[in-house]
């Protein structure tokens, strides 16, 4: 439902600037080649595959066993969890090295 609406407002903006519906497409598709576009779409998968792999490996249970041990309340735990899980190191961003 999202991207219908996502979709439905990047067409009325383009409409709007008084664009034609050739040009909205052509900006579609230069949106769905963009590299940018393209190595977004292989991080969010890397980063289901972590997940489907913790989960596989029942590491993600034991995570959230060992985290039930340590914090008593399931509404900290629902905050808790996700942010646990984002400091796993997972291609999310850039990373700049230092030369030396």
């Amino acid at each position: 439902m999202l991207g219908f609406i996502l979709i439905g407002v990047a067409l009325f903006l383009v409409f709007i600037r008084g664009g034609s519906l050739s040009q909205a497409l052509s900006y579609f598709g230069q949106a769905l080649t963009d590299p940018t576009t393209l190595q977004l779409l292989g991080l969010i998968t890397v980063i289901e595959m972590l997940t489907i792999f913790l989960e596989f490996t029942g590491s993600l249970n034991r995570i959230l066993t060992a985290l039930r041990k340590l914090i008593d309340d399931p509404r900290a735990l629902i905050a808790l969890v996700p942010s646990f899980l984002g400091v796993f190191p997972v291609p999310g961003g850039r990373c700049y090295r230092l030369r030396s």
